[in-house]
Formats: C-alpha cells, sequence, structure tokens
C-alpha cells in the first residue's frame, strides 16, 4: 500500500506542478543508449552505458553521456550501488546556437530494491548524485569544477513478461512501467526544488541470454532555475542491453 501512496503523491505532485506554470516548452528528443551489464562474481556486477540525446525539429544535438555503477548484492531484494557519470550537455533550446559544451560530472550513490510481485517485478531505486560543472570564464572553458546541487531520486517501476517463446518456455517480450520523481537539494537551488518527472512506457525483447532490445515513450517535466519555466518533453528512447559473464 505505502508504493500505492508514493504513486499517488507523484501523480498529484507532476499534476498541480503542470497546471501552476507560466510557461511550458514542449520539446521532441530521440535517446540512444548502449548498456553492458558484466557479472563479475556472485555479489559484484558492474553496469555502464553510453548515451546520445538530440532533438527533433529542428535536430540539434543535446548531450553525450557515458557512465559506470558497480554494484554490490546485500541480500535477496537489496543491492548496493556506487559510481559516476559524465554528460557533455549544449543549451536545452534547440533554435539557440552555441558551440560551448559544458562538462557535467555525477558521482552517485543508489540502494535498489527488487520483489515479485504477481507474475511480474517490482523494483524501486533510491539514487543520490552530486552535479559539478567545469568552470568558463568569458564564454569559454576553464580550468576545474564547481559544485552546484544534490539531486535526489526515487524511481518506481514495474516489468511483467506479455509473450514467451513456446518451445523453449521462456519470456521473450516484456512490458516496463515507471515513474520516477527528482528533488534538488543545496544552497543555490532556491526556485527549482522540484526537478522533474519522468513517466516511462517499454517494451523489451530478449533477443538472447547475453542480448535485449528496447524502445519505449518517456515523458520529461521538468522545473527550470526560474521556478516559473518548464520543459514538456515527449521522448522515443531506444536502448539496447548486453550481458557479459
Amino acid at each position: 500500500m505505502s508504493r500505492i501512496y508514493i504513486i499517488f503523491f507523484l501523480v498529484v505532485a507532476t499534476t498541480v506542478l503542470s497546471q501552476s506554470e507560466k510557461e511550458v516548452k514542449n520539446q521532441q528528443l530521440v535517446w540512444y543508449t548502449y548498456n553492458i551489464n558484466w557479472k563479475l562474481n556472485s555479489n559484484w556486477q558492474l553496469f555502464t552505458d553510453a548515451s546520445e540525446r538530440h532533438f527533433i525539429n529542428p535536430t540539434a544535438q543535446h548531450l553525450w553521456s557515458i557512465r559506470a555503477n558497480f554494484k554490490r548484492v546485500i541480500n535477496n531484494n537489496w543491492d548496493f550501488g556506487f559510481g559516476g557519470s559524465l554528460f557533455m550537455r549544449k543549451l536545452n533550446d534547440p533554435c539557440k546556437t552555441n558551440p560551448l559544451t559544458v562538462p557535467e560530472l555525477r558521482p552517485h550513490v543508489e540502494f535498489n530494491n527488487t520483489q515479485k510481485i504477481g507474475f511480474g517485478i517490482l523494483n524501486s531505486r533510491y539514487r543520490v548524485e552530486a552535479r559539478l560543472y567545469q568552470n568558463t570564464n568569458d564564454g569559454a572553458l576553464s580550468d576545474g569544477y564547481y559544485f552546484n546541487n544534490f539531486r535526489l531520486r526515487y524511481l518506481l517501476g514495474w516489468t511483467f513478461p506479455i509473450i514467451k517463446n513456446k518451445n523453449a518456455s521462456k519470456e521473450l517480450v516484456f512490458v516496463k512501467i515507471q515513474d520516477e520523481i527528482m528533488i534538488n537539494a543545496g544552497s543555490k537551488i532556491v526556485q527549482n526544488t522540484f526537478d522533474q518527472n519522468r513517466i516511462y512506457f517499454a517494451l523489451n525483447y530478449k533477443i538472447s541470454n547475453k542480448f535485449s532490445v528496447e524502445t519505449g515513450y518517456l515523458n520529461s517535466f521538468q522545473q527550470q532555475p526560474s521556478g516559473v519555466e518548464f520543459f514538456n518533453r515527449n521522448i522515443l528512447r531506444v536502448t539496447i542491453f548486453q550481458n557479459i559473464d
């Protein structure tokens, strides 16, 4: 029941924000991601991914990123993770031009809980990440990074099979439903304590024990530092997953 209350809170919070905003910009994007899961031993795994994101109409690069996340099994339902990522972000508005791409570092820690619910899997992720940006001077990059803020993220997802391989009695196609809320924290956060809410629906096709392909729709509703500007982003997300034992 607690998870039902959390989902209800997320939906209500997003609805209230969407009704109270003064300026909403609608954008369309495509995200491409290659995700590799390295099984190091029975307790440790390394997850890495590389991602390219770009706008549609007009076509313009939004960012590219790489990430590494180590996970340690705690028990049958919980694991602990830590790692970091590098984001190379351009402007949030594809209609503007700026040759400067500012690197962002994001170290993080997380806890993950996985439970079998009915015929599917319910998973929760609790992540805290720090956001550090490279310094700039007169429109150019300069040495060093500065800390901007922490971001607290909670993701609740449900995955369940819809098609099985009749010959092998194995699941082939899965449905994935997720909702994630992100909260900003830090002295520089004034008007945008709420960062964003992401709702995600996808189909995952398991090609083999090593590979799977996922295609889905993600809606991101994000508040900007001004507190009165919002991005409502409709995103096509394509991901390839690879498992390495």
